[in-house]
């Protein structure tokens, strides 16, 4: 994987970070989304500083992940899957096996 040095802008201002090429684009996306929610943020508290304003809305992106980490169904519904994928797999080869 190649790495690229890349730079985003978030509430005006711009940091630069390294990142592989397949990853750009997804930097590039977390730095627009947080700038948006910063906006947000700073139009409903507009005497916050704008490092505050970042911090709440990485904070709350992150609250978001953190939720669908912990989501029993997510992992749940992958090991039902699996254990369906399995069975299938052992059923084919028993055709196979008889035929």
């Amino acid at each position: 994987m190649d790495e690229v040095t890349t730079t985003v802008s978030i509430m005006g201002r711009s940091y630069s970070l390294r990142t592989t090429t397949s990853d750009e684009p997804v930097l590039a996306d977390a730095a627009q989304r947080i700038d948006e929610m910063a906006r947000n943020f700073a139009k409903q508290f507009p005497r916050k500083d704008s490092q505050d304003l970042i911090a709440m809305a990485a904070l709350l992106q992150v609250v978001q992940l953190v939720r669908l980490e912990k989501r029993p169904a997510a992992s749940s519904a992958l090991g039902d899957l699996e254990g369906r994928l399995v069975a299938l797999d052992n059923l084919l080869d028993e055709q196979i096996q008889s035929k």
